[in-house]
């Protein structure tokens, strides 16, 4: 049995005071011990000098049997582990393990102690783990390296499937463009064309390789545009024109070309690449724009100085525009038409029907010509020729409506002027035997259409030569013209009384019922007549003798039968004594 006692602690440090019995053959009853005091500062310090800076720390601890913490480097409230399992073992060695501490039990066989050395388990990994740590450094760089190089591999692998893709979308769009691409070496020898200069010009691929552009000059390009593209060519710099090639049939086309020079990276001339684009169609279009360009210019300078008033309208009869010479005919200015309808210058002489009939005309046949009156901004009626266009589109749709017109007025002055000459007496202002006939012609008609008489009146003046002889001309005009008046007052609204020549008049009296009627009437003629005219002082009295023929008789008569058969009672009734009339009978005949 081993004996031992506690710690001893004297002033200077505690001391462990164990001891051991003695037995002896010769016992006496009396028992002897063999003390031996311990220092724990012997063990502490022996363990302290083992701790380096890169030594694994572990705590040293002496246990009792009884599971007395003899001394101990750890702190106190650390709990050791139950070191009676271990002596009722058996065992000389243990090891426990706790959450965050190792713990290594040794029996000590000489002394009543139980050594315990505790290490975290972190102590104990550090050595594994520092070693494992500079391995796996090694790893990781190896790694790294391994991926860097990889990766560089890759990356190039990559940019290089890129720059193969990239070449063939560059191939394939320079292929399918609709551009002709020739590509030539920096001796302007053709390496390459795609599709589309097949197209262009006729030529196969095979037909240009080797060969110098200028196969496809045509000859008319301008020797200066030529010049000046050799000039940038021969000093490796770009140049954008027009040049006039030819197909393989020998065609001439425009086509817009771009030239660009192609370097490597040491700055050093390889390739031209000319783009071309076939603009024939479009120069066509330009120079016939250009045509209509003068063409709408010389339209302009019409339209501004045109004698013609021109009035341009859009589809709802707005007024869009108007020239000079409108203004100038209808008295307003351009901003005072200017969004008004045509309406502004009705007059008010033609009534709805006629514009509904102008306008349904437009609609059906596109233009619209006659005339038309309307008024100015003064208030004037004028009459005017209009011709009005509908324009329209693509569609057959009206966009505008063009209106021309001119200022007849002075026209029909002078064609009303040249209609009573030819249709009147120029003295008188009655109607000259032209229109006597015309409107005998439309009695006579008249009275087969109503079932009425007309008469026919021959006036012959008495004593009319001798004052025209003795006072002169003047006066027997002035003598002419009061005797027509004064007969015209005495017959009735329709009748037509016409000076034929000299002093010889005709009436036609039309609607009779019956030969009284045309008797009072032919009164009141002979009174007219027989009325004192003064002239310069000079007072002259004549008389008529008149000649009547009615209508319808027996026999079919016209216009010129009638008035002979006047005539003749005319003189019928002179013979009896002038100042008289005389009916026409077959007996005077």
């Amino acid at each position: 049995m081993i004996a031992y006692d506690q710690v001893a602690i004297n002033s200077n440090h505690s001391i462990l005071l164990t001891g051991l019995p003695l037995w002896f053959k010769e016992d006496k009853g009396e028992t002897y011990w063999i003390l031996v005091a311990l220092n724990p500062d012997y063990f502490t310090e022996l363990f302290d000098q083992n701790e380096g800076e890169n030594s694994a720390h572990f705590d040293l601890s002496l246990i009792s049997y009884d599971n007395e913490r003899l001394i101990s480097t750890l702190p106190k409230h650390t709990i050791l582990p139950d070191a009676s399992y271990l002596i009722e073992s058996g065992l000389k060695l243990q090891l426990l393990t706790s959450e965050h501490l190792t713990h290594a039990l040794s029996l000590s066989l000489r002394y009543p102690v139980i050594i315990s050395v505790t290490q975290s388990k972190l102590n104990i990994l550090y050595n594994w783990r520092s070693k494992n740590k500079n391995q796996l450094m090694m790893l990781v760089a190896f790694l790294l390296l391994i991926l860097g190089s990889f990766t560089g591999l890759f990356i190039q692998v990559l940019r290089r499937s890129v720059i193969q893709e990239q070449k063939k979308l560059l191939f394939s769009a320079v292929e399918h463009s609709t551009a002709a691409v020739i590509v030539t070496d920096k001796y302007r020898k053709i390496v390459y064309v795609n599709s589309a200069v097949e197209r262009l010009f006729g030529f196969l691929s095979d037909q240009l390789i080797g060969k110098n552009p200028n196969c496809l000059a045509s000859g008319l390009t301008s020797p200066d545009v030529l010049n000046q593209l050799n000039k940038h060519l021969e000093q490796g710099l770009d140049w954008e024109g027009e040049l006039i090639n030819k197909t393989i049939s020998g065609r001439p086309i425009i086509v817009a070309t771009r030239i660009s020079a192609v370097n490597n990276d040491n700055q050093e001339l390889t390739h031209f690449v000319g783009v071309m684009e076939d603009i024939t169609e479009r120069q066509q279009h330009l120079a016939l724009l250009r045509e209509q360009n003068i063409k709408l210019s010389q339209l302009a300078s019409v339209f501004s100085h045109a004698n013609e008033g021109i009035m341009i309208c859009d589809p709802n009869g707005l007024i869009l525009e108007v020239n000079d010479a409108f203004c100038t005919i209808t008295g307003y200015e351009r901003s005072e038409v200017i969004g008004q309808t045509p309406r502004l210058l009705k007059s008010g002489h033609q009534d709805a029907q006629f514009y509904a009939e102008l306008w349904s005309a437009i609609q059906k046949d596109g233009n619209w010509n006659g005339e038309v009156w309307n008024r100015r901004k003064n208030g004037e009626v004028f009459i005017e020729h209009l011709t009005i266009t509908a324009v329209r589109d693509e569609n057959h749709a009206i966009v505008h409506y063009v209106s021309l017109f001119t200022d007849i007025s002075l026209q029909k002055q002078q064609e009303s002027r040249l209609q009573k000459m030819a249709h009147f007496d120029l003295l008188t202002n009655l109607p000259n035997r032209s229109l006597l006939l015309d409107r005998l012609k439309q009695a006579i008609l008249n009275t087969h259409r109503h079932n009425r008489k007309l008469a026919v009146v021959f006036i012959d003046l008495d004593g009319f030569k001798r004052i025209n002889d003795e006072y002169g001309h003047d006066a027997g005009d002035s003598l002419l013209r009061f005797v027509a008046k004064q007969m015209s007052l005495s017959l009735r609204e329709g009748d037509t009384l016409a000076r034929i020549g000299g002093d010889e008049f005709v009436a036609i009296f039309t609607d009779l019922s019956d030969q009284g009627a045309c008797k009072r009437t032919a009164k009141r003629l002979l009174q007219a007549c027989t009325t004192t005219h003064t002239y310069k002082d000079k007072r002259f009295n004549v008389s008529a003798s008149l000649g009547i023929t009615f209508y319808p008789q027996e026999k079919t008569l016209d216009s010129e039968d009638l008035l002979k058969q006047a005539d003749q009672a005319m003189y019928e009734a002179k013979l009896s004594g002038k100042n008289q009339f005389s009916i026409f009978t077959h007996v005077i005949e």
